[in-house]
């Protein structure tokens, strides 16, 4: 599909979870069909999470969001995997997406350790508080005035 705003770029689409049920007309089932969702837990932020973060915040704080553009391509896949990745085109080519997919069901557990790394690396350096969902981050700044009391009440 064209990507918006973008003119001669493509996003590739991929459906995992088809066919939904089984069919006659397709003889193999979905690959997430295949796959138990509880080996890839994942973990993200929640509007609870923001919501009590926020309201803990000191007079004056600022947040900026962040979205990772094309976070699942960011992850390749092994070799093995590319017979599932094959696409086929309107004109009956086929390419490899050497990438994970969006709609994979191990893509999101699979993305969120390296977003669950970049999280640790900022806060090691001083970078927060901050929250993630799946590529999109937000991130808080204090006001140093603010910063040990905060840090203080934080920790109970």
């Amino acid at each position: 599909m064209p990507k918006p705003y973008k003119p001669d770029k493509f996003r590739l689409i991929q459906n995992f979870s088809f066919p939904r049920a089984h069919h006659t007309k397709y003889l193999n089932a979905s690959i997430n069909s295949h796959i138990n969702t509880n080996d890839f837990l994942t973990t993200w932020g929640k509007f609870s999470v923001i919501y009590l973060l926020i309201s803990r915040l000191p007079p004056g704080s600022e947040a900026a969001t962040r979205d990772i553009a094309e976070a699942y391509c960011t992850i390749p896949l092994h070799p093995w995997q590319w017979p599932a990745a094959v696409v086929c085109t309107s004109n009956n080519k086929f390419y490899v997406d050497t990438c994970t997919a969006f709609k994979a069901t191990p893509s999101a557990s699979a993305y969120r350790h390296i977003a669950d790394a970049g999280a640790e690396i900022f806060c090691h350096r001083g970078i927060g508080p901050l929250d993630k969902w799946v590529d999109n981050h937000i991130f808080f700044r204090n006001h140093k005035v603010f910063l040990e009391e905060y840090n203080r009440n934080r920790a109970e």
